[in-house]
């Protein structure tokens, strides 16, 4: 058990590798910011926080967004964790392939914020599951059990909002351009067929880091003529989703197996947190 406050208390599963750090604030020199980074290489965390967390409906009326509480950060290889409030548990493992992580959120009671690069999960509220899987070079992101958003990044300060469902699957692929060493990345999400036999829809879009222009089938816009060397090398690797040869989408029965067999949302790792 880690218990960094009377508002923060953690309890650790078997064979969980944890570090309790300082955030630090970027740059030379630079300064602990006050927030503390549970960093999360492997196993499973069961958060308690009973830290009064700013209502979003509240604010919502009022016309103001909440303040996200990130006091305290629980960071696996994927994304960061903040936001917190009730009872949340967390769980990294490495994937079957032996290269990669995959990373479980559930609240079964609790509420909790996702942020990771190139996407965001701004609530997962109670009964609910998020799973992440990939590496540093592609992100799977999944709902094996209830609803939530994903606000993808969509080029230069732009989004793209998703409603995850039941079934859903959303793909981020990034690879560097041989030719200016601009980051490409492309984005895809699949939805569900509404009848059986029939196909279901596919959103995807591409864009060049930091750049507005977003084109579709996998080829990122070119803003101008001055960037064409930069697109002939983003041409050919125009489908970084095909060339990785496991991401055609064909794998939906596999969160559906995965919510019924889940353990992750089994509210008896709680037992006990009052009598700290």
């Amino acid at each position: 058990m880690v218990i960094l406050s009377s508002d923060y208390r953690f309890r650790l599963g078997p064979g969980a590798v944890v570090a309790v750090l300082d955030d630090v604030a970027e740059g030379e020199g630079g300064e602990k910011t006050g927030r503390k980074i549970v960093r999360l290489d492997r196993g499973t965390v069961s958060a308690l926080v009973t830290a009064p967390v700013p209502a979003a409906d509240k604010s919502a009326k009022s016309g103001e967004s909440a303040p996200a509480d990130d006091s305290v950060i629980v960071r696996t290889p994927l994304c960061d964790a903040f936001a917190m409030s009730e009872q949340n548990q967390i769980r990294v493992s490495q994937s079957t392939t032996g290269s990669g992580w995959n990373c479980r959120f559930a609240a079964p009671t609790g509420r909790m914020q996702l942020s990771g690069r190139q996407f965001k999960v701004p609530r997962i509220k109670r009964n609910t599951e998020v799973e992440i899987s990939g590496t540093e070079d592609y992100t799977r992101i999944a709902a094996p059990r209830g609803e939530f958003t994903v606000e993808f990044e969509k080029g230069a300060d732009a989004t793209e909002t998703v409603q995850f469902k039941s079934r859903m699957v959303g793909k981020i692929a990034r690879q560097y351009a041989a030719i200016g060493h601009r980051m490409a990345v492309s984005v895809m999400v699949s939805y569900p067929p509404a009848k059986a036999g029939e196909e279901g829809a596919l959103m995807s879009y591409s864009y060049l880091e930091g750049q507005t222009g977003v084109g579709v089938d996998g080829r990122p816009a070119v803003a101008s003529a001055a960037e064409g060397s930069e697109k002939e090398s983003s041409d050919s690797a125009s489908d970084p989703f095909a060339s990785s040869g496991s991401d055609d989408f064909g794998d939906f029965g596999e969160s559906a197996s995965e919510t019924s067999n889940a353990s992750s949302n089994d509210s008896s790792a709680f037992a006990g947190f009052d009598d700290w």
